[in-house]
């Protein structure tokens, strides 16, 4: 990761710079959203967490600066000629706090041995700079007086990104050198994972690792995300108590309710949390009657007073997969519940534990509507946890740090909070740690996941089909292609067979791991597979509807949709380059022919798919008709009647360029 720090310049000073220069120069100006005063180019380090631990104990207080004139480094011998405003700074601070800063870093390995110039690059050119000109331009700041509270550890994006630079973390001028802190470790979307694999180090070894954190780091309080028990076929024929002991085992304090913590009964569900010794947060998960989950807790850490408001994913209830016991409930506008809990605290900080999703686009940005609403709130929150979308994110947005501390045990984050002698903060960075795989398991949990894993196995050992090759499902960013893959295919198949519909659509994010290797297939491995039942549901689609279903389900996740459609029964040519909306370029049946926008067709989905995620339309068919069959059964009894099963993946979704 390339780093640097810096000190921003103010969204509206910014603005009015670009806006002049834009104006008057002919060569590219940078966004306003990047003008910065670098303070040390710090370029490609591994070590992200010692360096926001070091910058966070900088202490100098604020100061005053202002704008100067146009200036140009010209004749450059390795980069383009830069075009740069000015920084009149008569105190020399930004010198002492580069000098300070330095003094921070002083343990990693970098170099910079040229003179501080500090100035704020407007632009850079390959052409000869224009003297004459540069002199003639007057900036619209100059001699404008502007205040520095604030300098930040920043990550280069590259130029093919929008904006070009991203916040780490903001760190708050102050000369106190006593400073004190107070740590949340989280860890989401565990999702039952209680024995280790190849991806996995299991719950034992997560831990030992989180054990040994809180011990070597005291003012250390543990809280998850969210999405705890459910995905292991172990950790659900137990419902999730083996994963509640482990809690229990780590002083989990607090949990917040993840999307699939509704596939539990609400009594297996509490009791996980009578187990775990710790209460479930949600502010807007709403109950008709008796509510028997909080909105927030107030934790005490090394002395301070840490508000944490607990935030669901917004959710049908009941859903395809919940049990009938959420009918009562409701899940509201997580915002306004922010709102509220914001306007009526007075904590030392302010921490959304949330099961909101972020995922980070091929580009930089950030997509996560619910997420990134939070984090515009004024005078919000110091913090912001969020899960779901199992992605490894840290950045911040002004003094708010946000952490996603991926899924499965891989990764846990900790949140720091630096606090002064007077009870300011002045820091909130996020740190993230992967658990170490040579690490040694806790021996109480590594006991409680043998004696579990041994009886589940009694049933889930059971022979369910061979693969005679790996068989592929999600690739090593953990996305499933356009083009669909063998399993999509033998459950589009089992569909259209049980149906009798001629046309078979799914949501492939459903079906639920990478695969299945070659060889054996235990139920066990089925059942992580197929995690959901997935009932039939049959409907009636005009082939413009279909078009609609089909330009919705091939978005990218960059595009809002985790995991693209799956298709059987049609021959679909798509160019997913271009705009959502213009992408399907032609539609046939089985035998080559074109659907027709008016005509109407049998079309069998599932109790998911029919209730319209992620915006796929199908709320405008017609004669829905539900199945007592299910895609789980369908397939499973697909695997055993096939001696052998093959990585044959489906040729009917064809990417063309136009």
């Amino acid at each position: 990761m390339e780093l640097f720090t810096a000190i921003r310049i103010k969204k509206h000073d910014a603005e009015r710079l670009c806006a002049y220069a834009g104006k008057m120069l002919e060569s590219a100006v940078e966004f306003a959203e990047d003008l910065h005063i670098t303070l040390q180019y710090i370029g490609e380090q591994s070590d992200i967490n010692g360096i926001l631990c070091n910058l966070a104990n900088v202490a100098y207080p604020p100061f005053s600066l202002k704008y100067g004139t146009f200036h140009a480094f010209s004749n450059m011998p390795v980069c383009s000629n830069v075009i740069w405003q000015g920084i009149v700074d008569d105190g020399n601070h930004l010198q002492k706090l580069y000098d300070l800063t330095a003094k921070a870093l002083s343990d990693i390995n970098y170099k910079n041995g040229r003179p501080y110039a500090p100035h704020i690059t407007i632009s850079y050119t390959k052409n000869t700079v224009d003297e004459n000109k540069l002199d003639s331009m007057v900036s619209p700041l100059i001699d404008q007086q502007f205040d520095v509270t604030a300098f930040e550890l920043c990550e280069v994006l590259g130029y093919t990104c929008t904006p070009h630079f991203r916040t780490l973390a903001q760190f708050r001028l102050d000369e106190s050198r006593s400073r004190k802190t107070a740590q949340l470790l989280w860890v989401n979307d565990l999702h039952g994972a209680i024995s280790e694999t190849d991806t996995e180090p299991g719950i034992a070894k997560l831990t030992s690792a989180i054990r040994n954190y809180v011990r070597q780091n005291p003012g250390t309080e543990v809280v998850f995300g969210g999405d705890n028990f459910f995905g292991d076929p172990v950790s659900d024929m137990f419902n999730g108590i083996p994963i509640a002991e482990a809690m229990k085992a780590i002083h989990v304090k607090t949990s917040v309710v993840g999307n699939h913590d509704f596939d539990l009964a609400e009594e297996d569900l509490t009791a996980c949390a009578e187990k775990g010794n710790f209460n479930f947060i949600a502010a807007n998960l709403l109950s008709r009657y008796k509510n028997h989950f909080g909105s927030s807790v107030v934790m005490n850490i090394n002395g301070f007073r840490i508000g944490i408001l607990g935030l669901v994913t917004k959710e049908p209830l009941p859903g395809p997969d919940h049990p009938e016991c959420w009918n009562d409930y409701t899940i509201e506008d997580g915002t306004e519940s922010a709102k509220r809990f914001i306007t009526a605290s007075d904590y030392d900080a302010l921490v959304a534990a949330t099961h909101y999703g972020l995922r980070e686009t091929c580009c930089g940005r950030y997509i996560g509507e619910e997420a990134l609403e939070l984090l515009e709130l004024q005078e919000g929150f110091d913090a912001v946890l969020t899960a779901h979308m199992h992605q490894v994110i840290r950045f911040s947005k002004g003094k708010t740090a946000v952490l996603q501390a991926g899924c499965k045990g891989r990764y846990f984050g900790v949140i720091r909070m630096t606090f002064s002698e007077n009870r300011c903060l002045l820091s909130t960075i996020p740190l993230l740690y992967s658990v170490n795989r040579s690490i040694e398991p806790d021996p109480d949990i590594q006991s409680l996941v043998k004696v579990c894993t041994e009886k589940a196995m009694f049933c889930l050992n059971a022979n369910t089909g061979y693969a005679s090759e790996d068989i592929s499902h999600r690739d090593a960013d953990f996305r499933v292609p356009l083009e669909g893959t063998a399993l999509t295919k033998i459950a589009a198949n089992c569909m259209m067979k049980a149906s009798g519909c001629d046309i078979a659509l799914l949501y492939s994010g459903r079906i639920g791991f990478e695969g299945f290797r070659q060889g054996p297939i235990r139920l066990y491995d089925f059942k992580k597979q197929f995690p959901f039942k997935n009932f039939l549901v049959a409907l009636k689609l005009t082939g413009l509807q279909i078009k609609n279903i089909l330009e919705a389900g091939f978005r990218t996740p960059e595009e809002g949709l985790p995991s693209p459609i799956a298709v059987g029964g049609l021959i679909v040519i798509i160019d997913p380059e271009q705009k959502i909306g213009e992408r399907i370029i032609r539609i046939m049946d089985k035998n080559g022919k074109d659907l027709k926008n008016e005509s109407s067709y049998q079309v069998v989905t599932e109790n998911y798919l029919i209730t319209s995620p992620f915006q796929i339309p199908f709320s405008q068919g017609k004669d829905i008709r539900y199945f007592d069959e299910n895609v789980y059964d369908l397939v499973l009894a697909y695997f055993q009647k096939n001696l052998s099963l093959k990585n044959e993946k489906p040729v009917n979704i064809r990417i063309e360029r136009r």
